[in-house]
């Protein structure tokens, strides 16, 4: 019979066990493969204190400005005013301070009223951003 002595390492010794070993190779081969790709973003990259996620803080695109045509317009008693929206994030959310709005996918239809009044639209899209425009709207001429 043989008798096997249990190995105990000598003071100072550093044991990794075959599978601390995969682990720390598969990390390796993460963290390297992360700087490459930061070489190629030119962004910086920030590892986590558990190495066990990679986050780019290089930014989303952010969606062209927020605009609505015509941005000011004067009518003349109930008129109908056709708007334009583009850019920002849809969908987008539209309000009067007078008449009334109907609105498609890039279009806003205000109805003026009849009587003589100022009316500012506001359109917000899904981040916030918003934009204004106005309609100056006078009174009709009376035929006498």
């Amino acid at each position: 019979m043989v008798h096997h002595e249990k190995l105990k390492p000598k003071s100072g010794a550093f044991i990794v066990t075959k599978n601390e070993f995969n682990y720390n190779k598969g990390m390796s081969k993460l963290i390297l493969g992360a700087l490459f790709l930061s070489i190629l973003n030119f962004s910086p990259i920030a590892f986590s204190e558990s190495a066990k996620t990679i986050s780019n803080d290089k930014a989303a695109p952010r969606a062209a400005k927020l605009k609505i045509s015509p941005v000011s317009i004067s009518v003349v008693g109930l008129s109908q005013v056709e708007f334009t929206v583009k850019g920002g994030v849809p969908p987008y959310k539209c309000t009067a301070t007078s008449g009334s709005l109907s609105r498609g996918k890039s279009k806003v239809t205000l109805f003026t009223p009849e009587y003589e009044t100022t009316i500012y639209i506001t359109v917000e899209d899904s981040q916030g951003e918003k934009t204004k425009a106005e309609v100056f709207v006078s009174k009709p001429h009376s035929e006498d």
